[in-house]
């Protein structure tokens, strides 16, 4: 009783310092009301960014007696894209004169929502517990409310003086969000947030994942080679012969300890069909049979064992791709338990095949596929949540990435976590870091405490391969989307994952090349795509510059560190190579490697705010900084360009040095000016 006295009146009293809860700062909902004039028209939906783009789930009203039609929805503060279906037809708001390219030719409306207070704060020094920061905007905010983790900052414990903010933290011992709550009269709350990393060895925000197919990327011992006898099955879609054995053999020649990478992600290891299934094989790991079994064709549960000693040996961590959406046909669970999972036929005789936008949390992906129902079979919840406890007990897993997240639903996720919590025996945090191909707004739905830790951010990854691959979008429209994922992941940005690629689309470089133009399943599956402009691998140097100097956790697909081409799968999962290497190649691998081991070294890489200084057409320039560090990163994607910046106030009169070449400039009364060569891009830090 005198617990639960105590901790009441310590929350009473966390609101009485601030005069605010957290929860109503974090508020910043408000509703709009979309309207669309025309009598003729017989049904209009509202489809964007903020429902997935899906042009039949948020139907309009109407016509009224004008001939209008409206929607009204609750949505956070942000800016979205938007666009009306008019009776099947894309367009854009007639009445809304914002609008971006949509990369098609035409246009997208741009809803803002909230108001943004001019200015922003910078991360400015650090000292000890003492924090300075300093507000750019023409006048310092008149209410400011502070929380360190989930209680108010005593208001004894920081001052402010003209433009300058300064906090007393006191001893932090963990990972600790911050959050500054600001605004002037009359204007809704603005939300300015930073991490506190006291042990960067422990924290999940400077790491780099490298995700490898186990299949595809060393054979090291081919003796467990066994592709499957099948005439049917395309060469490309059968095993090739990588295994447990390979990725020891790489880790033991220091492969990822010069590449800098810090955690590996291996596709599913679990046993799979030794059958094919039309033409393809199940090398790729995610039809499991037995979910607690070990592919026999990677290897023994020895090498396996070995494998895992090996990783962290070299202090990397080991993250493994969980499959929990279905199973296969063959896994005995489908014969013991038909119960649990989802019909194949429904009652109107139609297959539950790939209705994803309908049915997405019982639809199957593939007739070999089916689908668990956990809506309607706790014990499935309970025995495959245990699936999940038993390899992390088992072999000592660090991580694991989740397949499909957004067709499993959230009962399975919280038991998931909650099991993890109870069971694991864990001393920290354990990392689930989901993949859910689909808007910011859904990616969002799924992390929290009680479920996922973060998602991959393929909004983003689509916007950084239409402006650095195929240059069909402007670093203006980049930075729009850079600024989309900060505004609306918030915190949580620096656990989720950023990307390039990986194992469900093709290449980078093969769009880079011209391969391809859009994803287009009509182009045949085994279309020849090589390298054929060796000056594209500019292209992806450019792109990894932008993804190691963003603050979400980077991933590096096998083979993009040294400009791997395909097309579609299974042409995007060949074989790894690690010799006859090109020097293009060589040099994309090497900035890569440089890049890697400057993001953990320099916090600014992974905590930093980004103050941008230039995003044009060509190009982007931004200014990482986190209190005594700085970063400056410039990308051009054009010919050589002449630069001269004016830099504010607290960027002024310092030298900065260039991390490839070690030249030096100097910044004086805030002027910089420099050649930046075509088509690269120049990583400065500030010396100290």
């Amino acid at each position: 009783m005198k617990k639960i006295f105590w901790l009441l009146f310590l929350l009473f009293s966390y609101s009485v310092l601030s005069g605010y809860t957290l929860e109503e700062l974090l508020d910043t909902s408000q509703e709009v009301a979309w309207k669309y004039k025309n009598p003729s028209a017989s049904k209009v939906y509202v489809a964007g960014d903020f429902n997935g783009w899906n042009n039949t789930a948020w139907l309009m009203t109407g016509p009224d007696k004008d001939g209008n039609f409206i929607y009204r929805k609750k949505l956070p503060a942000g800016v979205y894209h938007y666009k009306f279906v008019v009776d099947g037809n894309w367009l854009p708001d007639p009445d809304n004169p914002a609008r971006t390219p949509d990369g098609f030719g035409g246009f997208n409306s741009v809803l803002r929502v909230g108001q943004e207070m001019s200015g922003n704060w910078i991360l400015l020094a650090s000292t000890g517990a003492s924090r300075q920061l300093y507000f750019s905007g023409k006048a310092m905010p008149s209410e400011i409310v502070i929380f360190v983790g989930d209680r108010p900052l005593a208001k004894d414990h920081y001052r402010s003086r003209d433009n300058y903010l300064w906090l007393d933290l006191g001893e932090l011992s963990e990972d600790t969000l911050l959050r500054l709550f600001y605004r002037q009269p009359g204007s809704s709350w603005n939300n300015f947030w930073w991490w506190e990393v006291p042990d960067r060895d422990k924290s999940w925000r400077f790491e780099i994942i490298y995700n490898l197919m186990v299949d595809r990327f060393c054979d090291g011992n081919p003796l467990n080679n066994s592709p499957i006898k099948d005439k049917n099955v395309l060469p490309l879609a059968n095993y090739l012969g990588g295994d447990f054995a390979g990725i020891i053999q790489k880790i033991s020649d220091g492969y990822f300890d010069r590449l800098g990478v810090t955690t590996l992600w291996l596709s599913p290891v679990v046993d799979n069909p030794d059958t094919a299934n039309g033409q393809f094989s199940c090398y790729h790991g995610y039809s499991p049979i037995d979910e607690k079994k070990l592919e026999e064709k990677f290897g023994s549960e020895q090498e396996f064992g070995e494998l895992v000693q090996a990783i962290h040996k070299k202090n990397m961590r080991l993250m493994l791709d969980m499959v929990f959406n279905h199973v296969d046909r063959q896994n005995p669970l489908y014969q013991k338990h038909p119960e649990w999972f989802s019909p194949l036929v429904l009652p109107d005789g139609r297959k539950n095949l790939r209705l994803f936008d309908e049915r997405p949390l019982d639809t199957w992906f593939d007739e070999s596929m089916p689908d668990i129902d956990y809506e309607k079979n706790p014990a499935a919840v309970d025995y495959f949540s245990e699936v999940a406890v038993y390899w992390i007990n088992r072999y000592q897993v660090d991580a694991f990435r989740l397949d499909a997240v957004k067709h499993v639903p959230h009962c399975f996720w919280r038991a998931l976590r909650q099991k993890i919590n109870q069971q694991a025996g864990l001393k920290r945090h354990f990392y689930l870091l989901g993949e859910s191909i689909s808007d910011r707004q859904k990616i969002m739905e799924y992390i929290s405490p009680g479920e996922l830790s973060g998602q991959f951010d393929f909004p983003l990854f689509w916007a950084i391969r239409d402006c650095f691959s195929r240059s069909i979008k402007d670093f203006s429209a980049l930075e729009e989307e850079r600024k989309a994922s900060e505004n609306i992941y918030g915190p949580y940005l620096n656990y989720n994952c950023s990307l390039l690629g990986n194992h469900d689309f093709p290449r980078f470089m093969a769009y880079a090349d011209g391969d391809l133009t859009w994803d287009n399943p009509s182009i045949p599956i085994l279309k020849k795509v090589e390298v054929d402009n060796p000056q594209n691998y500019q292209k992806l140097k450019n792109a990894f510059t932008f993804l190691l100097t963003q603050n979400q956790i980077p991933l590096i697909y096998y083979g993009d560190e040294i400009g791997l081409t395909g097309g579609f799968d299974p042409d995007n999962r060949r074989m790894m190579i690690f010799d006859n290497l090109s020097a293009g190649q060589v040099d994309l691998r090497d900035w890569v490697a440089k890049l890697n081991f400057l993001r953990r070294t320099h916090p600014a890489l992974a905590l930093g705010k980004q103050i941008t200084l230039v995003a044009e057409k060509d190009v982007y320039i931004y200014w990482k900084k986190y209190f005594n560090d700085d970063v400056l990163i410039m990308i051009n994607r054009s010919g050589e360009q002449k630069i001269t910046l004016n830099l504010p106030d607290y960027l002024a009169d310092c030298e900065i040095i260039n991390i490839a070449d070690g030249q030096t400039k100097k910044i004086v009364a805030g002027k910089l000016e420099l050649i930046l060569p075509a088509s690269r891009s120049q990583v400065w830090i500030k010396k100290i």
